[in-house]
Parts: structure tokens; C-alpha cells; sequence
């Protein structure tokens, strides 16, 4: 009752409903253009240079693997030599002597122990092209003795195995180009800015404006 009665007398005095007089006035949106204010804050752009770089990796095919694994024992078979001498002290006899032999192995375990200190970089079956060769390097490396083959205490295992890793291992050559391209930046971005942008608060833009300058 109370409803129907207000929205008469609203009808008969303001000639607008409840609806309406709860939404309040209509209220039309105005365009406001934006404005470069750059040059009036003085604010000049601020100039650098990106460097660019790039990295161009230029891989060796022209090595010889076989020959780096043959020369893989070079300057790591350090034999003991013993020299005898006179009571004055000169040489009468220089001779070479075996040392200690290290634990037995074959071929296989051999081969095993190159794939694992290369975390399965360098598989058996990649090993296995080079197998004359290796096999060389194994004779060389190890001795018979009673019928079981052992390392040799006088040579660097090692050393030899980390050599072979390398002779596997492929080489490039690393190139680097630079670019300096020149940038400008701004302290005030305006690019993503709208203009002319709708706006039903015209005045507290335009005191924000008047407080800024």
C-alpha cells in the first residue's frame, strides 16, 4: 500500500516512477581528448643500446679419432728405472723394473668402466666402432701374468680412460658475434592510452589535471 502510495504521488508531483527516482539523474558520457605533456614537463627520452649476442658453434669433422685413441697411453707409461753406479759415482748400469700389477680385468670391464665414468655418454655400441684400436690401447695398458690380465702398475688407468672420453668427445669452435642496437625509452608511457576516452566525471579529471600542473 505504502508503495502504490508514493509512486502516485511521485507521478503526480516529480512525474517519474520509483524505478527512476532510485537509478537517479541519467547521467551522458563526454569524450575527453588526451594530450602529449611531454614536452611541457620537459621530460626528453632517454637513449641506450641493446646488446645483442649471438653464438655460433662451428663443430671439428676433420679429426682422426682412431689416431687420438692410439696415442691415448703417450707420456703415461712411467716405468722405474734404477741406476747403478761406482763408489765414485758413475753410471756402470741403468735398468728398467716392473711395478706392482693392479687388479685383473678384461676387455669388457674395461670397456664397462670408460661407458660408466662417461654417464652412459658414450655407450658400448658407440665404443665398439673403434674396437681395433681400443683393443691395442687395452694391450698396451694391461699384462698377463699366470694366465690372468692385469693392469699395469706403471701406467696411469686413469688418465688413459679419461684420453679415450676425449678422442670420443667432439670439438667445436665457439664464435660469438655482438650487435648494438640503439633504443629510446620514456619515463611516461602513453602508448597503450586511449584518446578520446568516455568519462561521466569530467570535473575531478579536470582538477587532477589543474593539481598535476
Amino acid at each position: 500500500f505504502n508503495a502504490e502510495k508514493l509512486e502516485a504521488q511521485l507521478q503526480k508531483q516529480q512525474h517519474i516512477s520509483i524505478r527512476e527516482f532510485t537509478a537517479g539523474p541519467k547521467v551522458v558520457p563526454v569524450q575527453l581528448e588526451r594530450f602529449d605533456r611531454r614536452k611541457h614537463l620537459k621530460m626528453p627520452p632517454v637513449d641506450y643500446y641493446q646488446l645483442k649476442v649471438s653464438y655460433d658453434a662451428v663443430v671439428d669433422k676433420q679429426r682422426d679419432t682412431a689416431e687420438e685413441i692410439l696415442h691415448a697411453t703417450d707420456s703415461l707409461m712411467n716405468k722405474p728405472v734404477t741406476h747403478v753406479v761406482d763408489i765414485n759415482f758413475h753410471e756402470v748400469e741403468n735398468r728398467s723394473e716392473d711395478t706392482a700389477l693392479g687388479n685383473p680385468v678384461t676387455y669388457n670391464q674395461w670397456l664397462y668402466a670408460i661407458c660408466k665414468e662417461s654417464f652412459d655418454r658414450f655407450p658400448i655400441p658407440a665404443l665398439a666402432t673403434y674396437t681395433n684400436e681400443l683393443n691395442q690401447v687395452f694391450e698396451r695398458i694391461t699384462v698377463v701374468d699366470g694366465g690372468i690380465r692385469r693392469y699395469r702398475g706403471d701406467c696411469d688407468q686413469i688418465a688413459v680412460r679419461s684420453h679415450i672420453r676425449v678422442a670420443f668427445t667432439e670439438r667445436a669452435t665457439l664464435h660469438t658475434n655482438e650487435d648494438t642496437i640503439p633504443e629510446s625509452a620514456s619515463l611516461l608511457r602513453i602508448e597503450n592510452l586511449i584518446s578520446p576516452f568516455p568519462t561521466t566525471h569530467v570535473e575531478t579529471v579536470c582538477l587532477m589535471s589543474r593539481v598535476k600542473d
